[in-house]
């Protein structure tokens, strides 16, 4: 909450939170299927590499592959790099 209202830099703080969810939405659909999947079961649900693999039928360390994955696929769309 602290982080939405110093960035919010004086506009309603539910304008700023609909725009962090917009923004979030964005960056998610720019991921790849299994990534974001992966990337969500993750953060999202809170499952561990073990039963991610379990759920998306790959193994523990694809799953982590994955959700590697999703955060280079998110850093390069946000930042461009």
């Amino acid at each position: 909450m602290f982080h939405i209202l110093w960035s919010s830099s004086g506009q309603p703080i539910e304008d700023t939170a609909k725009n962090l969810r917009a923004k979030a939405q964005f960056y998610l659909s720019r991921l790849s299927a299994n990534t974001r999947e992966a990337l969500l079961l993750s953060t999202v649900a809170d499952f561990d590499t073990k039963d991610i693999g379990a759920i998306m039928a790959v193994s523990e360390q694809d799953a982590t592959s994955l959700i590697l994955l999703a955060h280079d696929e998110m850093h390069q769309s946000v930042f461009g790099k």
